[in-house]
């Protein structure tokens, strides 16, 4: 059986001293390292140089690393389907062998979180894996498992565990469910995690560890704060009546 392979993809902006100390640390301190590190800047002109030098002072004989510029729509969406594009046009393997690994900029993996998702991912053929987390508002943790089942209904009325950091699965399922909505300002994992559910080829897991600490500030406004603009026409979108299926390039060209 060919080995499968990891890329982590971590989108940023605006926050070099959290993507050096806590994001890129915590890639670097993987007991499985991954074989593809793409990070995506979104940040002003002036953060970009410095983010550049960030990324470029990390290396690992076993892991091909890349810097890009968000070259989509503005915010985390675009980012991420920026790293999508690239990895459309440089991997040339079978894409079910693949797993990405989302991270934010803010957040950080426990040391085994690449390992346990990969291990959990190979019992069964699983090609979604969510591990749990630590949600960390001002210094408390508070401890957050993956749902039990990838249902549609469940991302309708919140989000039942699964975030941007804790999102693993194979670069095929994310072409089939046509990347992230780049018109959505805010709740693009739960919209992702909706069209993930309607597809036939999904065989989800729910990995009950603990692998990850999710940062939600009060004092930091964030794309995802209750009752924010972001946050309210992301809610809005009427992106769940009479949708069609369409894949990737039908969805971001």
């Amino acid at each position: 059986m060919t080995d499968k392979q990891v890329a982590v993809i971590i989108a940023t902006k605006n926050r070099p001293s959290l993507l050096k100390e806590r994001a890129l640390a915590c890639v670097f301190n993987q007991s499985r390292s991954p074989n593809y590190l793409i990070v995506v800047d979104d940040s002003h002109e002036n953060i970009q140089q410095q983010n550049e030098s960030i990324v470029s002072s990390f290396s690992h004989h076993d892991c091909h690393i890349k810097y890009l510029k968000n070259n989509r729509t503005p915010g985390a969406s675009g980012a991420w389907n920026t790293a999508i594009d690239h990895l459309c046009s440089e991997y040339k393997k079978s894409s079910e062998l693949l797993f990405l690994a989302f991270l934010d900029d803010d957040d950080e993996w426990h040391s085994r979180y690449l390992e346990r998702c990969l291990h959990a991912a190979n019992i069964n053929m699983f090609n979604m894996v969510a591990a749990g987390f630590n949600r960390v508002e001002d210094d408390e943790y508070f401890k957050c498992l993956s749902p039990k089942i990838l249902k549609r209904d469940l991302f309708l009325i919140g989000n039942p565990g699964i975030q941007g950091s804790n999102l693993f699965l194979t670069f095929e399922l994310m072409l089939m469910a046509g990347g992230f909505d780049e018109r959505l300002l805010s709740c693009t994992d739960r919209d992702l995690c909706i069209r993930l559910s309607e597809l036939d080829k999904v065989n989800y897991y729910a990995l009950d560890e603990v692998l990850l600490n999710h940062y939600a500030s009060s004092t930091i406004q964030r794309l995802s704060t209750p009752n924010s603009i972001t946050k309210n026409k992301g809610l809005l979108s009427d992106n769940y009546g009479g949708r069609s299926s369409d894949n990737y390039l039908g969805r971001l060209i």
